[in-house]
């Protein structure tokens, strides 16, 4: 499984374990492309919730890819 990493401007991070690669990947992509949001979708006791990010927020997007798959 893949992570997100992603640094605010006020240096505050919000990490996202246990994505797939794909997801992590895709997430890259819309994180690069056009929009002023990124949106996250993510499970949370047992919900799926969508955390809606402004990009003017983000200071940086990393994505940790499991070598193994």
């Amino acid at each position: 499984m893949a992570a997100i990493v992603i640094t605010y401007t006020d240096g505050k991070t919000f990490r996202l374990e246990g994505v797939t690669n794909a997801d992590a990947t895709a997430s890259r992509a819309a994180f690069e492309g056009p929009g002023n949001a990124l949106n996250v979708a993510f499970r949370e006791n047992g919900q799926s919730r969508v955390a809606r990010i402004p990009k003017t927020m983000i200071r940086s997007f990393e994505t940790e890819l499991d070598s193994g798959s």
